[in-house]
């Protein structure tokens, strides 16, 4: 805190926070590099199971932790425009009410803020946190996965171009739903389409994604061809091939 430094600190003279918490000292003594436009900062942040804090210590809500804790350890970075932010852990056990609590506050304030983070842990053996997945290494825990979810990029680093670089106007034979890859998925989609129980594809290039024989209509022939496709009894689709000529 100011007014102390290592010859006169003691008990009560620094900001609380763990390890990787606390970013306050980025305001008055940033990291300076050569390529400044490389500089990306990262904060670790828990809640009370990891250490009762003092913002911990009463009824706090998101508005309690970001005036308390976020803004001043490390969120003012990202405010003030002074780096990027990366939560680099952040997560916990759903078992004690405050901890809940806590991990549903932070989740709502990373989604909102659309902040660039990883949670700790995916595996269910980090005796502090836990994990995403159960003891049994199988299966995930849905009600930690709720709290997640609403965190994660569906689309691309900015939500607008997706992962690869690949733009928006660009498209792949057989990819039905959007998601830049081709799997089961897509093949379900597909099957349903064909049945009639569908009538267009969560893709805003679907239609044309999933004519792979290229004669300009929707048949079991595309079926049948992208089921060899995920099987990889094929490597490419007929209408690629006729591109390609």
């Amino acid at each position: 805190m100011e007014g102390y430094d290592y010859t006169n600190c003691g008990e009560f003279t620094t900001y609380c926070n763990w390890w990787g918490g606390n970013l306050r000292g980025v305001a008055d003594h940033p990291v300076v590099i050569s390529a400044p436009d490389k500089l990306v900062y990262s904060v670790h942040d828990y809640g009370p199971d990891i250490y009762m804090q003092p913002w911990f210590k009463k009824d706090f809500d998101i508005n309690t932790l970001y005036e308390e804790c976020w803004y001043p350890n490390w969120y003012y970075i990202v405010e003030q425009n002074i780096a990027p932010m990366f939560i680099g852990e952040w997560g916990g056990k759903l078992i004690k009410d405050n901890n809940r609590k806590w991990l549903e506050c932070l989740g709502t304030f990373i989604a909102e803020k659309k902040l660039h983070h990883t949670f700790w842990a995916f595996n269910p053996n980090s005796a502090d946190t836990g994990g995403l997945m159960l003891e049994d290494w199988k299966t995930v825990d849905e009600e930690k996965y709720a709290i997640i979810e609403p965190t994660l990029w569906k689309k691309g680093l900015d939500h607008a171009i997706p992962l690869g670089g690949v733009t928006e106007e660009t498209f792949k034979y057989g990819d039905l739903d959007g998601s830049f890859s081709v799997n089961s998925s897509d093949l379900t989609l597909l099957k349903r389409y064909v049945l009639k129980q569908i009538t267009e594809f969560p893709s805003p290039h679907g239609l044309e994604a999933a004519d792979l024989d290229g004669d300009e209509k929707i048949t079991s022939s595309d079926v049948t061809l992208l089921k060899r496709y995920i099987l990889r009894a094929i490597t490419a689709f007929p209408v690629e091939e006729k591109l390609d000529e």
